[in-house]
């Protein structure tokens, strides 16, 4: 396992401004988390960085090596009504991405906006983006919305999810009918690696310490035993994952854990019934225990 970089949180002067300039052209031209497909032009960052550092607002960058590799501001909506609100905007170069780089920016910038006095704020990301807002939802963030079709990238459409904190604690939970929409989102488990990863610490990620697993064999599987039959399909070039799920069903066992079940076809042909426990840590979705039986 390669060892972690060590990098710094620190605020951004206009010193950085290249670097700043570089890491947001990085990722705006992946296409895949950004409302702008390359950096902005250098006059409009210098203006946009002069106007978060005279405004006091949150804007702090992660440097590795005199290096910026990632970004996190709260800035203004610019109408009276909001000024109690800001808007949060991140990114990480993608090299750097799974060293905990991202939480500890968003994290030093929540800091600065309620020390600013700050009470409300917002961010929207993209639908297909399920670490990010897990992420988010981790940190205290919840769902508020979503715009249908917000986004389109070289012909195909995303939506956007509209998230927002609140520091005084007021929650806008989620009711059953998302959640079911959301866990839906992850099942069948472990067969969205390109969604949620497929390194040991990403599955680590999306299970609970007690995990544990019954398969359609009948056989028990411990988290151990499941871990590294993962890595392993994973990690295979030739492995194909077809499969169908549908007639879902949700049932609250009790504050923040449900039930879920389905039908899963795999190769067309093998019919089974899925029964997953899930849980909500810390606003992050694990699975706590799996089932399948076969049906045919």
């Amino acid at each position: 396992m390669e060892d972690k970089v060590v990098y710094t949180i620190v605020p951004i002067t206009l010193a950085h401004l290249d670097g700043f300039r570089a890491a947001v052209d990085s990722v705006a031209k992946e296409k895949q988390y950004l409302s702008f497909l390359e950096g902005p032009p250098y006059a409009m960052s210098k203006e946009f960085v002069e106007e978060n550092i005279k405004g006091n607002w949150p804007h702090v960058i992660a440097i590795v090596d005199d290096i910026v590799v990632g970004w996190c501001d709260i800035t203004s909506l610019n109408r009276p009504v909001y000024a109690h609100c800001g808007e949060l905007g991140i990114g990480v170069i993608a090299s750097y991405r799974g060293q905990g780089i991202g939480k500890a920016l968003i994290i030093d910038a929540l800091r600065r906006a309620k020390e600013k006095g700050l009470e409300r704020i917002e961010l929207t990301v993209f639908e297909k983006n399920l670490p990010a807002i897990t992420l988010y939802q981790q940190l205290g963030f919840f769902v508020e919305g979503k715009k249908n079709g917000a986004v389109k990238i070289d012909g195909e459409y995303d939506n956007l999810i509209c998230m927002a904190l609140r520091f005084d604690g007021v929650k806008n939970e989620p009711n059953d009918k998302e959640i079911l929409k959301e866990l839906k989102n992850r099942e069948p488990i472990f067969h969205h690696p390109d969604k949620f990863g497929r390194t040991e610490h990403d599955i680590l990620n999306q299970i609970c310490d007690e995990f544990w697993e019954v398969g359609a064999s009948g056989n028990v599987y411990t988290k151990e035993v499941v871990l590294a039959t993962l890595l392993e399909r994973y990690n295979d070039p030739n492995y194909q994952d077809i499969w169908e799920a549908k007639d879902f069903a949700l049932t609250r066992i009790a504050q923040d854990n449900y039930l879920l079940t389905y039908t899963l076809i795999q190769d067309k042909t093998r019919l089974t019934k899925r029964s997953t426990l899930w849980r909500r840590e810390n606003g992050v979705w694990k699975v706590l225990y799996h089932q399948g039986t076969i049906v045919s």
